[in-house]
């Protein structure tokens, strides 16, 4: 019911309770068996007496727990506050418990007077105070560190989303991104040649289309990401003609691992925009894919050079929007297990992004 502050009961809650007031009133009973101070039967019925009354009052004492907020040890004062329940509930308990069991002996003639009642209620006080006490502070116990965790997860589960929102809507710049630089490369192409120009941009609508209608997961296939390399670089060849080369080395074994989408073919573009549009005459573009020790190491190399002001700190080497993209997607994928580290080795740049190989299905 939405007024009551305590969580509903569960198969954890009953377990606890039966077994924590099953144990106390087992040996309760078998005390007073071997003492000969009751009968069996007497003794069953006050067994029976003293569960029913102390369920009662604990799930009581249960909702007044929840409701004082006592389950948050930095409540002021929170340990008195549940002393003082527990020792009214003691008395309490002890009361109902002599009440219920003086009318047995009243129903089943083995008593016909209350003389003994106010005695038998402070003499049981004590050990009901004891034992409400001790499944009390259990109970606070277990459900401070049950609230710990469930905030903790709450935490976690906020972070994932913060984190999947930002995946998001760096996978949202890649499409503009990618957009721009083809249509920029048609309007340079279109003085020249309106037919090349028209076919380019039939091969820019496919791509895409391609990568508007591919599902927005954090990992696909290599098998896609490579076709989508390979739609590229033949809508680059249209511009570049014989001065683009490409060369590939993949085993087709790998092609069932996952990568970010998006990320090889944003490295190809990079290098087609910072490395043969700045280079006279033809050149290779080279694409490697290896698994090694348990990593995925993806390697795009072009024909160019790092500016001396970028040779400073290459791993930080400044080279557009696809490079600081793929580096904020594979942080926020892999944290410190992937890196991508950008090179100049005998005239050609060289990137080369090293992830886990993860052949799984991404659920997320």
């Amino acid at each position: 019911m939405a007024w009551l502050k305590a969580p509903k009961t569960n198969k954890y809650f009953w377990l606890f309770h039966f077994s924590g007031l099953g144990v106390f009133i087992l040996i309760n009973f078998l005390t007073r068996q071997f003492t000969r101070v009751e009968s069996v039967e007497q003794g069953l019925i006050s067994l029976f007496i003293v569960l029913v009354v102390n369920t009662l009052l604990c799930l009581v004492l249960r909702e007044l727990i929840h409701r004082f907020r006592l389950v948050a040890f930095n409540t002021p004062y929170m340990w008195l506050k549940l002393g003082t329940l527990v020792f009214i509930f003691g008395f309490i308990s002890a009361l109902l418990i002599t009440l219920a069991m003086g009318f047995y002996y009243i129903i089943f003639e083995y008593s016909r007077t209350f003389i003994f009642f106010m005695l038998t209620v402070y003499q049981n006080w004590l050990v009901m105070t004891l034992m409400i006490g001790i499944w009390s502070v259990v109970y606070v116990v277990i459900s401070h560190v049950n609230a710990i965790n469930q905030l903790q997860s709450e935490q976690q589960q906020t972070k994932l989303q913060l984190k999947e929102a930002e995946l998001n809507h760096l996978i949202g710049q890649l499409n503009p991104h990618f957009l721009f630089n083809g249509l920029n490369n048609i309007r340079g192409l279109m003085l020249e040649d309106v037919g090349r120009a028209r076919h380019m941009l039939t091969e820019l609508s496919d791509l895409l289309r391609y990568s508007l209608n591919q599902p927005k997961g954090r990992l696909t296939s290599l098998r896609k990401e490579v076709e989508v390399v390979q739609a590229y670089i033949t809508l680059a060849q249209i511009q570049y003609e014989d001065r683009l080369l490409y060369q590939e080395e993949i085993n087709d074994a790998l092609l069932s691992f996952k990568v970010p989408p998006m990320m090889i073919q944003l490295l190809v573009e990079n290098a087609l925009k910072h490395g043969f549009e700045h280079h006279d005459g033809p050149g290779t573009l080279y694409l490697g894919i290896k698994k090694q020790a348990g990593m995925l190491s993806i390697t795009v190399r072009n024909p160019g050079s790092i500016k001396a002001a970028k040779l400073q700190n290459t791993d930080q080497a400044p080279t557009g929007l696809g490079i600081a993209n793929i580096r904020k997607r594979l942080g926020l994928l892999f944290s410190d297990q992937a890196s991508l580290k950008i090179k100049e080795v005998e005239g050609q740049v060289e990137v080369k992004i090293s992830m886990p190989a993860e052949k799984r299905e991404e659920s997320c």
